[in-house]
Parts: C-alpha cells; structure tokens; sequence
C-alpha cells in the first residue's frame, strides 16, 4: 500500500534513470503491479521467495517492488555468480 501511496502522490516525476531511459513513479508502479499480477496468478504469495539474478536496471527495481507487492520475499542473487558457484 505505501508504495502505490508515494507512487499516486508523486506520479508524473522521474523515479529512474539509466542512460536515456527515463520512467516515472506511474509507470515503474504500473509494471511492478504487472509482475505482482503475473506472480500471483503463478501460485506466488505471502513468505514465498523469490529469485532475482539480474543486472542493476529500472527492470530490476519494477521486478523487486512486483515480488514485494505480491507478498513474496525477494532472495537477492549475485547476477555475476558463475555456474560453479
């Protein structure tokens, strides 16, 4: 709730930068919203962990605010882990 609260009050200003990408408080809740959405509709839910192995990006930032949305507990992966590892 608090997000979608501090992302209604401040929708139309720049959240995230990277390079020319620039997306708004609006549209990075729209897409964390689409992955909490797709996370549910998968059996995801309060307490259940889920796995983010990626790169810093605004994806990353959407996909982490999506799992938190959905219930889920983000388990941070360190995306330069080899396969050995």
């Amino acid at each position: 709730a608090y997000m979608r609260h501090f992302c209604g009050v401040h929708a139309g200003a720049t959240f995230l930068v990277a390079g020319e990408e620039r997306l708004t408080f609006a549209e990075v809740l729209a897409h964390g919203e689409a992955v909490a959405r797709a996370l549910a509709a998968r059996g995801i839910g309060k307490g259940d962990r889920v796995g983010i192995a990626m790169r810093n990006s605004p994806a990353w930032i959407a996909l982490y605010m999506g799992v938190v949305m959905a219930g889920g507990v983000a388990t941070l992966l360190n995306g330069w882990w080899q396969s050995h590892e």
